[in-house]
């Protein structure tokens, strides 16, 4: 059996549904959750909308959920940090690479939260680049489905 080999690149949402956020206020401001097929993070990143005028930067962070969609930081694992600064331009996204394979499968999920603020009103996309992991197999185990019983 051969697998079709895929990569993707997510925008997180809001609990809106809206694509971008603001980083005048700290706290989770988009999130995601995968479907049926379980992935890995290759990257993280924020593509900055408008200028960032202040030399202060922000600090963004990235988490892993262990169950989607908790907002409880207990339940958080770091995938790590982007640091928008006043150097960067608009329309570049600052991304990293985590330093270690994090795979996010059902009901796990991911946040994006602001934790330092820039002063002004600075817009945002928070993104991910995941491709499949073939490890691990679809909808078995501990992944937050229920097989469907007959009537």
């Amino acid at each position: 059996m051969s697998y079709v080999h895929w990569q993707k690149d997510i925008t997180m949402l809001s609990s809106a549904g809206d694509a971008t956020f603001t980083c005048s206020t700290s706290g989770v401001k988009a999130r995601w959750a995968p479907g049926l097929s379980p992935v890995q993070i290759r990257q993280v990143g924020v593509l900055a909308l408008t200028s960032i005028l202040d030399p202060i930067h922000g600090k963004i962070n990235f988490w892993k959920t262990s169950v989607y969609p908790s907002t409880t930081s207990t339940n958080w694992t770091s995938i790590g940090t982007v640091f928008l600064l006043s150097t960067n331009q608009v329309g570049k996204v600052i991304y990293l690479e985590p330093t270690s394979m994090i795979e996010v499968q059902a009901p796990a999920g991911v946040l994006c939260e602001v934790e330092t603020i820039t002063s002004g009103t600075v817009t945002a996309e928070a993104h991910m680049f995941v491709e499949p992991s073939w490890d691990t197999q679809v909808g078995i185990g501990t992944c937050g489905y229920v097989a469907t019983t007959t009537a």
